[in-house]
């Protein structure tokens, strides 16, 4: 008898202590004076048990933002059950992330600035917190005064940045732009009056020029390159002067891939000129173009202007300033609007107006492929003025000899 009261007793305890089924959810608790988020989520079939602090003190005003983080917590699950979609993560992971993928081609300086700048702007913000409108009001004002073909770059990294967060499962959807699309992929090139800019103008360019800008402008003149290349690209032992032998070699290109232009032998007449200017340094692989300090330039990321501005604008005042004196007023205007990657322009547009092939002018100038060649042909090309001159001849009245009209009988006026 005795014994059925303890086992009684017994069985009353372990229906008294039995551990209680929790309900599922999450819940914002205190903790060693911080909120935590404690409990289980399940959904479709799965559970996920949480303990985790949200690193706000366990005070009332702090209380809400914990709720949110319980509310981010679940989402993220459900998220990543229902939909494949994983836990959103911070800007500045994914875009760490996405500099470190491996390509076949490195981003440009340029690019890489840009990310920067889009996570120093939105740093600390997950991905899937940052609304369409914020993105698009952000590169609005961004671009406000910039050309649309700018701004259609800059939102091409930042798709590019987005799409590599949405295949991590890290974004579910994409905000929504209004894009252009004439303006990513032109179909030719804005003019800048190229055409207009004649020998004779660019040797007064390089006349009025200190020795450091003269060699420089040559080079451009010679290949097209862009000045990045040539000031962080371009080592001494790059250049080749012997006659009939005058070539160069680049590296840090936009495209990442070496390119090696030849040198027109007058621009490297100009170039060899500059070397008994600066000297022969001790290490051939030291710069070749150096600042009128004679130091090396410092590459700045391409994160302001270039370095050769006041050098350059200086030389377009002196030259419009002789132009005018001549009466040449148009030709002074032309010479104030010119920029370095003029001559860019110049050498694809001049050399494919004189009828040279789309692959030997893309190799000139370092370009990829011949659609990007093609689109700084401006104008008519001599080989077009010569195709259409071999046309046979079309006799139509106004071209023969006026036919003498024959007097009728009777109207003569005598």
């Amino acid at each position: 008898m005795g014994r059925a009261r303890i086992s009684d007793a017994a069985g009353g305890a372990d229906r008294a202590f039995k551990r209680q089924k929790r309900i599922p959810g999450l819940k914002v608790v205190p903790r060693d004076g911080f909120w935590h988020v404690h409990g289980t989520i399940r959904v479709a079939g799965r559970s996920l048990r949480v303990r985790k602090s949200t690193g706000l003190p366990a005070t009332a005003e702090n209380r809400a933002e914990a709720d949110a983080a319980r509310f981010r917590i679940e989402e993220d699950f459900r998220n990543e059950v229902l939909h494949g979609v994983k836990p959103s993560i911070a800007i500045e992971e994914a875009a760490l992330a996405f500099l470190e993928e491996p390509r076949e081609r490195p981003l440009n300086l340029i690019d890489v600035a840009r990310i920067e700048e889009i996570v120093s702007k939105f740093h600390g913000r997950r991905l899937s917190s940052i609304s369409s409108k914020e993105w698009n009001v952000f590169v609005n004002k961004r671009m406000s005064e910039r050309a649309v073909s700018t701004r259609e770059r800059y939102l091409n990294i930042l798709m590019a940045l987005l799409n590599y967060a949405r295949g991590n499962g890290w974004l579910r959807g994409l905000p929504e732009f209004t894009r252009i699309s004439a303006a990513r992929k032109p179909k030719s090139r804005m003019r800048r009056r190229v055409r207009e800019l004649t020998h004779e103008l660019v040797a007064m360019m390089i006349e009025a020029s200190p020795p450091h800008l003269k060699a420089l402008l040559a080079f451009m003149w010679s290949t097209g390159a862009r000045v990045s290349s040539i000031l962080y690209g371009c080592r001494f032992c790059d250049i080749d002067l012997r006659e009939a032998e005058e070539q160069a070699v680049l590296h840090k290109t936009k495209t990442g891939e070496d390119v090696g232009p030849a040198l027109h032998p007058w621009a490297a007449k100009i170039l060899r000129e500059y070397v008994a200017y600066r000297g022969i340094p001790e290490d051939p692989e030291s710069p070749f173009f150096l600042t009128h300090r004679g130091i090396p330039y410092r590459d700045n990321g391409r994160a302001w202007g270039g370095q050769t501005k006041t050098a350059f604008n200086t030389m377009k005042r002196r030259v419009a300033a002789r132009l005018r004196a001549a009466g040449r007023n148009g030709e002074a205007d032309l010479i104030l609007k010119v920029t370095p990657h003029w001559f860019r322009h110049y050498l694809a547009t001049h050399l494919l107006a004189k009828g040279f092939d789309l692959v030997t002018v893309m190799r000139q100038g370092g370009w990829l492929t011949m659609e990007s060649v093609q689109t700084y042909a401006h104008g008519v090309t001599e080989r077009q003025r010569q195709a259409a001159a071999a046309l046979d001849t079309v006799d139509t009245p106004s071209t023969r000899d006026p036919i003498k009209k024959e007097k009728k009988p009777g109207n003569s006026s005598d």
